[in-house]
């Protein structure tokens, strides 16, 4: 039986090594994907970056999931983001910064 590829998807968050099952890709209109750079990079955004950026559920707000009740009932495989979410937590809800969701 051959064997089935690992998937590879991790955070792009810098120092994020969490395994969360629910990454999201980085945005592709302005001026959310540049809110979004600023955070994985801890403002210090490169001048270049790769094709494919990810950010875990763990560096979102609760009231950014649209399906954050199903997800928790084991309803839902993933957690889905609200349009316009931007991430705003690095660590413990202490140190999150101040951007809330829509």
């Amino acid at each position: 039986m051959p064997k089935l590829r690992e998937d590879k998807s991790k955070c792009s968050v810098v120092g994020c090594s969490n395994p969360h099952a629910s990454l999201h890709h980085l945005p592709t209109s302005e001026p959310f994907r540049s809110a979004w750079l600023s955070f994985i990079f801890h403002g210090n955004v490169p001048t270049s970056v790769g094709k494919v950026i990810f950010v875990c559920a763990k560096h979102f707000k609760d009231d950014c999931f649209s399906n954050l009740r199903q997800y928790k009932e084991g309803l839902a495989k993933r957690l889905c983001l609200i349009e316009g979410s931007i991430p705003s937590v690095f660590g413990d809800d202490e140190q999150s910064t101040s951007v809330s969701c829509k």
